[in-house]
C-alpha cells in the first residue's frame, strides 16, 4: 500500500490515506500519533516513511513507528509537558 497523505488530527491520533494502486479505492486509517525518526543506518522497505515539508528527514508514524526499531519522539515539547503536569 502507498501512503498518499498523513494528518495529525491533534487529539493523539493521525489519519492516513492509502491506495493499493492508481485505480484502487482510497482507504483511510486512524492510528496513534506516534512519530519515530527513520534511522539512517536501518531503513525498512516494508514500512512507510512520512516526510514533512521543509525537513530533510523522514519519520515512521503510528503503528509503523511501533514496528520499527527507531526511538519515539516525545509527544510534547518539555515546556508544554511540564505545564500539563504542574499542579
Amino acid at each position: 500500500m502507498k501512503s498518499l497523505y498523513a494528518i495529525d488530527v491533534g487529539i493523539g491520533f493521525t489519519k492516513r490515506a492509502y491506495r493499493q494502486d492508481v485505480d484502487s479505492e482510497v482507504t483511510i486509517k486512524s492510528e496513534a500519533a506516534t512519530l519515530a525518526p527513520v534511522p539512517n543506518h536501518a531503513e525498512s522497505e516494508d514500512l512507510t516513511k512520512v516526510s514533512f515539508i521543509d525537513l530533510d528527514f523522514a519519520y515512521y508514524m503510528g503503528n509503523e513507528a511501533h514496528q520499527s526499531d527507531a526511538s519515539f519522539l516525545p509527544p510534547f515539547e518539555e515546556e508544554i509537558e511540564n505545564y500539563y503536569e504542574s499542579e
